[in-house]
């Protein structure tokens, strides 16, 4: 039997330790999941070749490196994609020396890297292309904001509880125990600015971290008891910014990081209290029950260049501005859980996390949408005609029953109009003919290119090889259900052999008084072929083609009409709707 393919990636590939490794992880060795094979991608690295050479061998069969001929094949051939940071976590980017970056044509899941509940994302519904199948969220209060702020569709929301890296944090802290008498380990996670560059805001903003880890209060609490300050300055510092910071500081009890050259999770694993200004690492820290300081001495400065998911009077409520008031609280021993964290995590069993209960139903569930998946075949369904309007308008209200929805069209589209979440794959990248596709079929006289495109009354604005690149993707498509909207596309269908493919549906929209003349023969040789499933645009229309060209040899079908001033089909009766007719084998 065929395969279902996932792909997962995370910080371009550049680290294996945030959500989509760790949910991978998981699935490679499980199995529960007998007909799913599941790569990461990862770019060969010192850090990643060392991950690499601590796998199980099972695991080092499904590790992809990035740009590999490998990586570009499944990503033509994957069925779902799941990233931590963006889209670009799993997109190749280069062929060789060459520059490369293919479209996005697959469902997405972003995981996230954090949990949100301070800083407004810039996602929208169509993010990727209008590849965002599900946003996973972990703060139960997000789901509203991220409705109303980021206008997602509820459908495209899925609660995650917990993120599927806590499975390794929560275990390694089980196992971890620390000597009665060791010092207090301080971890500062510093955020990265927007109006960092070189400017008086960050020149200033440098200096007051400077002043607080030179005070001399600050210094002797390091020294007592052999305390620890780790700070982790973001990838992003400038180099100049970063050199003048270290250089300044000569203190052994102080240590200066990136998230790139540590393993963050064991760095929350090892340290005691948290320091930050915005960062959902809190989280984590609260997570395991460790107090967490919000000092933003910027406050200001920061909130000109971004918005917040919260309340500007609650983040006061639970953050600090000045620079002597952290460092009392500091010296004083004086920490606490941060309410403000704390508040936005659900009640949790640490056994359940670890025993993977999290990952196991976030996996189980996308596992259950890619077996069920629908794609809708056609010439173009961003348009304005009734056809395409009804198939948008069905195509939506499957994805409201949350079911993953497809479209494969012989044109390449933009996408505006489709419904959010709902991927394109065009048969070929291009919108339109060139002059050197034209010269082929003169040259070679190939309509045979075109297959059952040749008789497609738009057939001269395809490529001429659209009939053998349809055959293609239709060989690779790995989903439950196919409805084709075009009866030239209907022959396609109908010759697909699939294992994966069990139900395979036929729109028929065209009126009977032209069909003939716009699909010559079409109709006729559809009859012969005793289709599975027939869906009519009206039953007038089904009538028409029954008395002119005695087409009812089918085994089951449906009608449903679009009235003009209604955004979603409405169903005739006494046929099934369509939802309840795709029901039958979904």
């Amino acid at each position: 039997m065929e395969n279902y393919i996932w792909l997962f990636g995370e910080n371009l590939g550049r680290t294996a330790n945030n959500n989509s490794f760790y949910m991978w992880k998981y699935i490679i060795n499980n199995e529960a999941y007998p007909h799913l094979k599941s790569y990461i991608i990862l770019e060969k690295n010192d850090d990643n070749r060392k991950v690499f050479r601590e796998m199980n061998e099972m695991e080092k069969k499904y590790v992809i490196w990035r740009n590999s001929i490998k990586h570009l094949k499944l990503f033509f051939q994957a069925d779902m994609f799941f990233v931590s940071l963006s889209f670009r976590d799993i997109q190749p980017d280069r062929i060789g020396f060459k520059s490369f970056k293919p479209l996005l044509t697959r469902p997405l899941v972003y995981l996230q890297h954090g949990v949100s509940a301070i800083k407004q994302l810039g996602y929208k519904p169509n993010y990727a292309n209008n590849c965002l199948f599900k946003f996973i969220y972990y703060n139960p209060y997000m789901k509203e904001k991220f409705q109303s702020i980021n206008e997602f569709k509820e459908y495209q929301l899925y609660d995650g509880i917990v993120q599927p890296r806590y499975m390794e944090m929560v275990k390694r802290a089980k196992e971890t125990t620390f000597t009665s008498n060791r010092g207090v380990r301080i971890l500062w996670f510093l955020t990265w600015r927007e109006y960092f560059g070189n400017n008086f805001e960050t020149y200033n903003f440098i200096k007051k971290i400077e002043s607080i880890v030179k005070n001399r209060k600050i210094t002797e609490f390091l020294k007592d008891k052999d305390n620890l300050l780790t700070i982790c300055l973001h990838d992003k510092f400038n180099v100049e910014q970063e050199r003048i910071l270290k250089n300044s500081v000569k203190d052994s009890n102080i240590q200066f990081v990136t998230p790139q050259s540590i393993d963050v999770m064991q760095a929350i694993v090892d340290h005691d209290v948290l320091i930050t200004d915005y960062s959902s690492i809190a989280f984590e820290f609260t997570f395991l029950r460790k107090p967490v300081i919000l000092y933003q001495p910027d406050f200001e400065a920061y909130l000109s260049k971004r918005n917040l998911y919260c309340e500007i009077s609650e983040l006061r409520k639970y953050s600090i501005t000045r620079k002597e008031l952290l460092i009392d609280i500091i010296t004083s021993n004086r920490f606490s859980i941060n309410d403000f964290f704390l508040k936005r995590i659900r009640k949790i069993d640490y056994n359940d996390v670890i025993r993977g209960i999290y990952i196991k139903k976030m996996s189980d569930y996308f596992y259950e949408k890619t077996r069920n998946a629908i794609c809708f075949l056609g010439y173009d369904f961003s348009g304005i005609g009734g056809t395409v309007f009804a198939t948008r308008a069905l195509a939506e209200g499957l994805r409201e029953k949350d079911y993953l929805v497809r479209f494969l069209t012989l044109k390449k589209v933009t996408g505006r109009n489709y419904p959010a979440g709902v991927p394109n794959q065009p048969v070929y990248n291009r919108f339109k003919p060139k002059l050197s596709d034209k010269l082929l079929v003169a040259l070679v006289r190939g309509n045979w290119f075109y297959s059952y495109l040749k008789n497609d009354p738009a057939y001269k604005a395809l490529q001429p090889i659209a009939g053998i690149g349809m055959k293609k993707y239709l060989k690779s498509i790995h989903v439950n259900t196919i409805i084709s909207t075009r009866e030239s596309l209907h022959f396609f269908l109908h010759d697909l052999k699939s294992d994966l493919v069990k139900n395979k549906i036929y729109f028929f929209h065209t009126s009977a008084n032209v069909v003939d003349a716009l699909y010559p023969g079409a109709i006729s040789s559809l009859n012969k072929m005793n289709l599975s499933n027939v869906l009519f645009v009206t039953e007038k229309n089904r009538e028409s083609l029954r008395k002119i060209y005695n087409f009812k040899n089918y085994q089951h079908f449906t009608t449903f009409t679009l009235p003009r001033k209604l955004t979603k089909p409405v169903y005739t009766r006494p046929a099934l709707s369509p939802l309840d007719f795709l029901r039958f084998g979904l």
